[in-house]
């Protein structure tokens, strides 16, 4: 076969080199038959060796002692860029990225002096390098082979792109896989699975937490296990609903614990799919809100409490202030009870005289009684609406009967102090809206307070202000008192805050939190003469309104 002249073209039969018959030997006759038989049958085995390098799936590349491509397939083509006659009498380094190409020669020296197959995937990080310079990852396998030109080396290059694809892919996937798990295993919520038919196929470390069963009690057991006595139905309606494909967010329910307590749960369900997108189960996330649950009855228990508590406060504050009046209240209950006494034993000593009567002066009698009667009676009517213990009724009210007959209380204490009351004009045809009791209230303690400020002064008296004034009614009550300390004017209207010794100081809080309630405002200035001035304003009732009528 290394006969120089009839040496076969090995372009044509997929040889390493084209060598050119010599012209002179192209013309010589053929002399040996049986040399061209051989030739010929040479031919056809190269030719076959040709076609089955072009068939090959992979890329092939032969390449020769000195590290010249000498023969290339059509899918080195496809893989590469370069074309055939681009990539022939090349060195292999143009396959090769550049940063591996210093190291490279050095390699196939040290193939050539130990050759040996080398299988494909024995080094996994390869890389090749296409015509426009980007990178793709390979696997190379390597065979030398004996040829008529010397020792050649055979490689079968594979393209492992979309195998490196698909192994990040999984890699991700699983990374997935093991974050999804690692996250549902340290929720605080409750994970479960469930087939459609209700059976538990997955059950977190809260899951166990919550409910108080295992994951082996519960994995292959029916989630109804859960259900509260009369809530069965309400779980079957839930897995009805999941059968159909919808999904339940922030459903309040109960469910069982394994100790037998009723637990209160917040439950969000979604169906779950397969591959093929058929629905194959559930995904419940359960948490427990029993606390929060507890924790909002108990707050609205304790918000019912504290508003019975506030309406007794407001009687209780009524009775006491009238308690610290009660002698005084008896004495003016006596004048006319005493009056009537007389008046009636007077007429009495009349009718005994016998003869004629007097009946002028008898008739005069009994009318003085019955006037002192009356007083009497409307004495004891006011305190019976200002004592009664009842809920809060607010009606349209006239301000000057409100504001007199609270005087008139008042008055049953201040005279017996030596304090004057010093009413000034009110406005008439002036209404608002309001629960006069609760309103009075708020006069008659602003009063007693400013009657015990003046109490030692020279001068005992108070002024009571009322003026109307866009759309607005204000109330002050002026004393000429030592005024208020400073370290209590900012915090005047919190609970347990008095200027007294003997104070509860919650007067004051309550007359706040009352008018605040009639959406008016009660503050306290000084007041420019020496003393102190506490207003309050509430709005007045239209006059259009049908209430006032």
């Amino acid at each position: 076969m290394s006969s120089r002249r009839d040496h076969l073209d090995r372009t044509e039969a997929g040889g390493s080199a084209s060598q050119t018959v010599r012209e002179g030997e192209a013309r010589a006759p053929i002399r040996d038959l049986d040399y061209l038989r051989h030739a010929e049958r040479e031919t056809t085995a190269q030719r076959r060796f040709r076609l089955v390098v072009e068939a090959a799936p992979n890329a092939i590349v032969m390449v020769n002692s000195t590290g010249e491509i000498v023969l290339v397939n059509a899918q080195t083509e496809r893989v590469s860029g370069y074309s055939r006659t681009e990539l022939l009498g090349q060195p292999i380094e143009v396959l090769v990225p550049e940063r591996f190409r210093s190291g490279h020669a050095a390699m196939c020296v040290g193939f050539f002096a130990e050759p040996r197959p080398r299988s494909m995937g024995a080094r996994r990080d390869l890389s090749g390098r296409k015509k426009d310079g980007s990178e793709f990852p390979v696997e190379i396998g390597l065979n030398p082979i004996e040829t008529d030109e010397g020792l050649m080396v055979l490689a079968a290059v594979v393209d492992i792109t979309e195998r490196k694809r698909a192994e990040q892919a999984l890699r991700e996937s699983e990374h997935r896989a093991r974050s999804l798990a690692a996250i549902v295993e340290s929720s605080d919520d409750a994970i479960v699975g469930t087939t459609l038919d209700g059976l538990v196929t997955s059950w977190n470390k809260a899951a166990e937490r919550i409910f108080g069963y295992t994951a082996e009690e519960m994995i292959g057991q029916s989630i109804l296990r859960l259900a509260v006595p009369g809530h069965r139905d309400d779980m079957l309606e839930i897995l009805s609903r999941i059968k159909r494909g919808e999904r339940i967010h922030h459903y309040e329910t109960t469910r069982g614990h394994k100790n037998g307590t009723t637990l209160h749960i917040s439950l969000g369900v979604s169906p779950i799919f397969d591959a093929d997108g058929r629905l194959i189960g559930a995904s419940k996330v359960s948490r427990d809100i029993t606390g929060a649950k507890n924790a909002e009855i108990a707050l609205k228990q304790s918000e019912t409490r504290l508003q019975e508590m506030h309406a007794e406060l407001l009687h209780v504050s009524r009775l006491s202030a009238m308690g610290q009046v009660a002698a005084m209240l008896a004495h003016e209950l006596n004048q006319p009870l005493t009056a009537i006494s007389n008046y009636m034993e007077g007429a009495r000593a009349l009718l005994d005289r016998g003869g004629d009567l007097p009946l002028s002066r008898i008739g005069n009698a009994i009318d003085r009684a019955g006037e002192q009667a009356v007083r009497a009676g409307q004495i004891i009517q006011r305190l019976r609406g200002f004592l009664s213990h009842r809920n809060s009724e607010r009606q349209i009210e006239a301000v000057s009967p409100l504001v007199k007959e609270a005087v008139e209380l008042a008055h049953l204490d201040m005279r017996q102090r030596g304090v004057t009351i010093i009413l000034g004009s009110v406005p008439a045809d002036v209404s608002v809206l309001a629960d006069k009791v609760q309103i009075q209230q708020v006069l008659l303690n602003l009063l007693r307070n400013a009657a015990e400020a003046v109490a030692n002064q020279e001068c005992r008296e108070i002024v009571l202000l009322t003026e109307a004034n866009a759309g607005t009614l204000q109330i002050s009550v002026v004393d000429n008192g030592p005024g208020l300390p400073d370290e209590v004017r900012d915090k005047l209207f919190q609970p347990f805050v008095s200027t007294k010794k003997t104070g509860m100081g919650v007067g004051l809080s309550i007359c706040h939190t009352i008018i605040t309630a009639h959406d008016g405002h009660l503050w306290s200035e000084p007041n420019p003469n020496g003393g102190t001035i506490f207003r309050f304003v509430l709005p007045i009732a239209s006059a259009l309104d049908p209430a006032h009528g």
